[in-house]
């Protein structure tokens, strides 16, 4: 799912947050906002984590895969 399916998502659930300058305690924009920088920040805590798990595979497989079966 990407942010703006995301974001279609709660106007369906809430049609009034399509009027930018309704008020559910921050601006729609405001909350909008929000969402956007929680998601770009999930995105990449995610892709760095992602990255970091691959790098240990990496480290955790023999350079010589042969070395155990010839000593």
């Amino acid at each position: 799912m990407t942010k703006n399916e995301l974001w279609e998502t709660y106007v369906d659930l809430y049609p009034q947050f399509q009027d930018e300058e309704n008020i559910v305690k921050l601006r729609s924009r405001g909350l909008r906002r929000l969402m956007d920088q929680a998601w770009d920040e999930g995105y990449d805590r995610g892709l760095e984590e992602s990255l970091s798990r691959q790098a240990q595979k990496r480290n955790q497989l023999p350079s010589n895969p042969f070395s155990s079966f010839f000593g």
